[in-house]
């Protein structure tokens, strides 16, 4: 039978190598009965494919960086230069993501003292930049950059937070005006009935936490940079309530305007109240989209200038710094260029801290830096 045949096969051919051992194909008794002797029945001998090696896991992941598309590293520059503070320059541009809270205030994340000297942990540093060209410019740039990225480590996260919150305050208006034009039924929908009160309170008492956090930060920048205690004065509570709000109602001001505008544009164009709740969505998503990120940032500066100020006191002599990471910034220019001016005096632009218009990202540091 097939079995004996087999048996003598393997007795009689040498032990191979697993690798190399052939495949014995069988012809089964189908063939006896068509009248076959099972003693003739052939064996048929393939030899077996040699097997593919599996590939590694570092082949698989080489295999995977080469079949992705080379993406254009953006937080470098031409010289290499590239520091933290760019990186979250260009987050800014880009808009403010909503995150998880829980990654803000994450454990052991504490930054360590801000270095002020030329070159770094390099010894040699102070020496090269005095004998190189220009190395004074190289210099202060250096040291700058190195205080943005302080400043940056401390008030991005509280930026994010002032942002989410805006963010829910908007939603919550929204729904609150479609929801009285829904009740209009009949008539033209009258904005000084549709529109929420032109009262910053709510705004301003849900960003007061945020707030108070970019303030204390300033305080520590500054007195870290200075090498004081910051100490709270009596008022500061009430100074810091009376920016938060003053800021807010401007920027409330121009949002209700807005709106007023969308209100009068569709009455002049016949629309309906359903249209008229879709001219409003889209002012509110270009607001959620844009603009708040924007005041997110304004807020955040603020509160921390404001804090440098509490943490200075009033007359010491300070100097206004320019954010060239952002966005071009004509009057911080003209400010830096004023030198030292006492604190509570206003600077060339009329600002006595920063920001000097949406979008500046600008801090105050000692005179003698």
């Amino acid at each position: 039978m097939v079995t004996e045949v087999v048996a003598e096969v393997v007795t009689t051919t040498e032990v191979l190598e697993p690798d190399e051992a052939p495949v014995v194909a069988l012809v089964d008794d189908a063939d006896a009965d068509r009248g076959e002797s099972p003693a003739a029945t052939p064996l048929v001998v393939i030899d077996a494919a040699p097997e593919l090696d599996e590939p590694s896991p570092a082949e698989d992941a080489a295999e995977e960086l080469a079949a992705e598309p080379e993406e254009h590293d953006e937080s470098t520059t031409s010289d290499g230069g590239a520091t933290v503070h760019d990186l979250f320059a260009r987050i800014r541009a880009e808009g403010i993501e909503d995150e998880d809270a829980t990654a803000v205030d994450e454990p052991g994340a504490a930054p360590g003292p801000i270095d002020l000297t030329v070159g770094g942990d390099d010894a040699g540093g102070s020496a090269a930049a005095e004998a190189a060209p220009g190395s004074v410019a190289v210099a202060e740039a250096q040291v700058g950059d190195r205080l943005f990225d302080r400043r940056d480590e401390t008030l991005v996260p509280i930026e994010k937070g002032l942002a989410r919150a805006l963010k829910r305050l908007a939603s919550d208006e929204q729904n609150e005006i479609l929801d009285r034009l829904r009740r209009v039924k009949r008539g033209r929908p009258d904005p000084s009935e549709i529109l929420p009160p032109a009262d910053p309170t709510p705004f301003v008492d849900a960003l007061a936490p945020e707030f108070a956090r970019a303030v204390d930060a300033g305080a520590e920048f500054w007195s870290e940079l200075a090498g004081t205690s910051s100490v709270a004065a009596a008022d500061d509570e009430a100074r810091v309530h009376d920016e938060l709000e003053r800021r807010v109602q401007e920027f409330l001001s121009l949002h209700r305007a807005h709106l007023e505008r969308t209100f009068a544009e569709a009455d002049e164009a016949a629309a309906d109240t359903a249209e008229l709740g879709d001219r409003v969505r889209a002012s509110y998503r270009d607001w959620r989209s844009g603009s708040l990120a924007d005041l997110a940032g304004d807020l955040a500066t603020a509160g921390f200038t404001l804090g440098e100020r509490r943490a200075a006191g009033e007359g010491t002599p300070w100097c206004w710094k320019v954010d060239h990471g952002g966005l071009p910034c004509a009057d911080g220019e003209d400010n830096a260029l004023a030198g030292e001016v006492a604190c509570g005096e206003p600077f060339p632009t009329g600002d006595v801290t920063p920001p000097a218009h949406p979008g500046c990202r600008c801090i105050l540091t000692p005179a003698s830096r």
